[in-house]
């Protein structure tokens, strides 16, 4: 049993770094394209979005199962400091991907007016405060880090 719970609770920092990596590329590519547009890159902006903010969906849920050793530890409202954070960015990630996919549908990407590129830095500054939190989370309190590390003086 000791292996499957180790899995579980591998799973949140395995998975976190997708909606990172692909949110950002996305906003990244959203500022190039409001200076330069380009229509396959805009549907590459798309892509990344909708994948991006699939994966955060997937990433607050592994979170949330992750904390659950925690939660009657002092440690509780830490974690709850980047629970909130990491749940506000995936419900706005939710919001802007519907709002784009309906102007898609209408035949108006809404991914090139000024409005959404506001909207999605917004939520890159979100996700930056959740890794921040996530990060005092693993390297202030050591959460879910197991083992003893050789390379450190004890």
């Amino acid at each position: 049993m000791g292996l499957l719970s180790d899995t579980v609770q591998d799973l949140h920092p395995i998975t976190v770094h997708f909606p990172i990596a692909l949110l950002v590329f996305s906003a990244g590519l959203s500022v190039f394209l409001f200076i330069r547009p380009n229509a396959a890159l805009q549907q590459a902006t798309w892509v990344l979005l909708w994948v991006g903010t699939l994966s955060a969906a997937v990433s607050s849920v592994t979170g949330l199962i992750s904390h659950f050793p925690y939660e009657e530890t002092e440690l509780h409202s830490v974690i709850e400091t980047h629970q909130f954070w990491s749940f506000g960015v995936t419900a706005l990630f939710i919001a802007v991907t519907l709002w784009r996919w309906l102007s898609r549908r209408r035949q108006t990407d809404a991914g090139t007016s000024p409005l959404y590129l506001l909207v999605v830095l917004i939520g890159i500054a979100a996700l930056t405060m959740s890794g921040l939190t996530g990060g005092d989370l693993v390297y202030d309190y050591g959460i879910n880090v197991r083992g003893i590390n050789p390379l450190l003086e004890q």
